[in-house]
């Protein structure tokens, strides 16, 4: 059977990035099989029934799936268990023995901000080659707006995220946006370590890189400073 992995993540922390990455390294194209987009809030599907026709579909010794952890409250009433724990969730629907990779963003700002200009243009993601959608921003009131909102729910994934992982009784390796930007190499290499296990991961002959373009620039930058400058108590308490 194949080894089972879990990118349990949030909007905007580099989730794509990464699983483009692992899949370039044929460590099971990890995809959002169980994106309430495509499958709908409503509707008669069962999310262990979507993972078993994804693994059917994924050749070779691994399988990778992404979860956004908003999407886990839908899934559980999918998956006729509304009252379970988030980890207990992933277990029944992940098998009692897989890998999660927690992955978040530090920079909650940023993130938002990511997210709010992504939903305003719909460009969720850009590769090499590809031009940039322009898109005529609303005034700056509505722009706070929106970005506070986004902060908000924002650390509240982040909060989640970490209650998920810290209750997980399967392995975990907690990772972050901001050093898989830095440092690449070293970040997948921990990553396929521990999916794959030490022995296999240090035979393995990485490659490295994505052809996913960074969406971050100026205007972005400017975003950030500004919501920062006019929210000068955030950031002042402690989320865990």
């Amino acid at each position: 059977m194949s080894k089972t992995f879990v990118i349990l993540t949030h909007v905007r922390s580099g989730s794509s990035m990464l699983s483009d990455m692992l899949a370039r390294n044929a460590l099971g194209a990890p995809e959002e099989h169980l994106n309430l987009r495509f499958l709908g809030e409503g509707g008669d599907w069962h999310p262990a029934d979507v993972l078993a026709g994804a693994r059917k579909e994924t050749p070779g010794d691994y399988f990778g799936s992404k979860v956004m952890i908003h999407w886990l409250d839908v899934l559980k009433k999918h998956a006729g268990l509304p009252a379970a724990t988030d980890a207990r969730l992933l277990a029944e629907l992940f098998g009692e023995d897989f890998t999660m990779i927690h992955l978040y963003r530090e920079d909650t700002v940023a993130a938002a901000v990511s997210f709010t200009l992504a939903g305003l243009n719909q460009e969720w993601h850009r590769r090499t080659g590809e031009s940039a959608k322009q898109v005529v921003l609303p005034d700056w009131e509505v722009l706070n707006v929106m970005i506070s909102d986004n902060v908000t729910w924002l650390d509240w994934c982040r909060h989640r995220l970490r209650m998920a992982a810290s209750t997980s009784m399967r392995a975990v390796v907690e990772m972050r946006y901001e050093d898989l930007e830095r440092e690449p190499a070293a970040e997948l290499r921990r990553a396929v370590t521990a999916i794959m296990g030490e022995e296999a991961a240090s035979a393995h002959e990485l490659t490295v890189g994505t052809k996913l373009v960074k969406q971050r620039n100026e205007r972005s930058a400017e975003l950030r400073g500004r919501w920062l400058a006019e929210h000068p108590g955030y950031g002042s308490y402690d989320l865990g």
